[in-house]
């Protein structure tokens, strides 16, 4: 996490996600799939990526095992409020 010089944070990692309580979902943007929701979590992908991926940066790239496609949008919201805070997309 960045600590710039006015005093305000840098959220870009995965583990500075969760770090702040955020959540994520996962839907997959494939041809045929019409926005399903993928049964993966913020956990997931630091489990397999590792907490210092850098989120806003390069998108984690997994793949719909429906459809195969790697056209994946993620949403970040927060623990305490359901609707999402800051859109992503791969």
């Amino acid at each position: 996490m960045g600590h710039n010089p006015n005093g305000s944070i840098t959220i870009s990692t995965l583990g500075d996600y969760a770090e702040f309580g955020h959540t994520l979902s996962a839907t997959c943007e494939g041809y045929g799939c019409g926005r399903r929701s993928l049964a993966v979590t913020l956990g997931d992908l630091i489990r397999i990526f590792g907490a210092d991926w850098p989120f806003v940066a390069h998108k984690p790239p997994i793949r719909c095992t429906e459809c195969g496609s790697r056209d994946i949008s993620y949403i970040i919201g927060t623990a305490g409020d359901a609707r999402p805070t800051m859109g992503h997309y791969q």
